[in-house]
């Protein structure tokens, strides 16, 4: 694909580890030198996806009762970062400040790695709880309901469009539609506003215009690549016996939460082993 060996790792973790990482990471990177702003863009085209646990249980399990469901919209945003790589990874080679990384492991790793972490965190938790109060603003407003009315909208399609701001809207999905995969994919692949805002508010180091412009054709190609694979991970039986949406999953819980803890901890620290240089 034309990624640095030294740089794969950030394409792993950035496509199953969340959507913040692989931003993260990159913009981290970048602020130390050991990569330029040109290579962070180029890669921030093809670093960022959600979870598999979030595709199988919110998406999947959530949604549709089934984690297939989930998993075939976790593959299409794989393969659609996995094309975007290959046509723009070979950039990167091209760039000749991505220097090699050193080793340090020091006493004060890690309290610095659970400082970083939180900082992080309590980003991303602040940015989350302003955009569900904007959300409601809109609801109570009454925009949703005029979005509806106006372009004669099924509640679901106006799920989707919820989920263009807000991506766990989806769990607001209802009676099972197989048939909006691939429009699902392509929202998940997108990330949704709040996403993107959460990102930016984590001072990113490099424009986030090339990223932005990604996820909209990575979103693209997410439906299209859904729209041939999803049968293949939804058992007959379940195509063909639409029952009423159970919530097998709730959403808001404790353990999320503690696992997203320890995910930003646990990376952090991998980070700054990884990439630390020598005093």
């Amino acid at each position: 694909m034309g990624i640095p060996p030294q740089l794969f790792f950030v394409f792993l973790l950035g496509n199953t580890a969340g959507y913040p990482v692989g931003v993260k990471l990159l913009s981290d990177l970048c602020q130390r030198k050991i990569i330029s702003q040109r290579t962070a863009k180029i890669m921030s085209c093809f670093c960022c996806c959600g979870g598999p646990a979030f595709y199988s249980g919110t998406v999947g399990l959530a949604v549709f009762g089934c984690t297939g469901a989930g998993i075939a919209v976790f593959v299409s945003i794989l393969a659609a970062n996995f094309l975007t790589a290959l046509v723009l990874g070979r950039a990167i080679n091209e760039d000749k400040k991505t220097s090699k990384p050193t080793f340090r492991l020091d006493g004060r790793m890690f309290t610095d790695s659970v400082i970083s972490a939180g900082k992080s965190l309590f980003v991303i938790c602040v940015m989350i709880v302003f955009f569900g109060a904007f959300m409601s603003s809109l609801e109570y407003c009454g925009a949703f309901s005029f979005l509806k009315d106006a372009f004669s909208m099924s509640e679901n399609e106006l799920v989707l469009v919820k989920s263009c701001l807000e991506i766990t809207s989806l769990t607001e999905l209802s009676g099972s539609p197989f048939y909006l995969l691939p429009f699902i994919a392509a929202v998940c692949s997108f990330g949704g506003l709040c996403v993107i805002i959460q990102i930016s508010a984590l001072g990113v180091d490099f424009s986030l215009v090339p990223f932005f412009i990604s996820r909209l054709t990575s979103a693209f190609l997410s439906a299209v690549i859904c729209r041939f694979i999803y049968p293949f991970f939804i058992p007959d039986s379940v195509l063909t016996s639409v029952t009423n949406n159970v919530k097998f999953v709730k959403v808001n819980n404790f353990v999320p939460s503690f696992c997203l803890i320890m995910m930003i901890l646990l990376l952090t620290l991998k980070k700054r082993l990884a990439f630390s240089k020598t005093v």
